[in-house]
């Protein structure tokens, strides 16, 4: 079990802000990336693609390159678009950022 996920969204951004600050409590890696956008993945929202489509883009331009994606980022970011739902647009986008991750 995952546990409460959007936890797992707000240690993302909160690792954000402290790298930002030059803070050293936490640095993010990609390990630290892809176990959030696991949690994402398994969280019950259907806008999962989109979210997971920013942490990517975050992680692709980051300036260390220990958050570089690797192949577990780019098969957690298809989870997460696979189990997307909603209306006919949040679909269309999550297969759209399914996509985009092969190109």
């Amino acid at each position: 079990e995952f546990g409460d996920r959007s936890e797992a969204v707000e240690l993302f951004v909160d690792m954000d802000r402290a790298y930002k600050e030059r803070l050293e409590w936490i640095q993010p890696t990609v390990h630290l990336c892809n176990a959030v956008l696991l949690g994402l993945a398994h969280s019950p929202g259907g806008d999962k693609a989109s979210k997971a489509s920013a942490i990517l883009d975050w992680m692709e331009y980051h300036p260390d390159p220990r958050c570089r994606p690797d192949s577990n980022t780019y098969n957690t970011v298809l989870l997460a678009c696979s189990r997307s739902f909603g209306d006919k647009g949040l679909k269309e986008r999550a297969f759209e950022i399914a996509n985009d991750a092969f190109s």
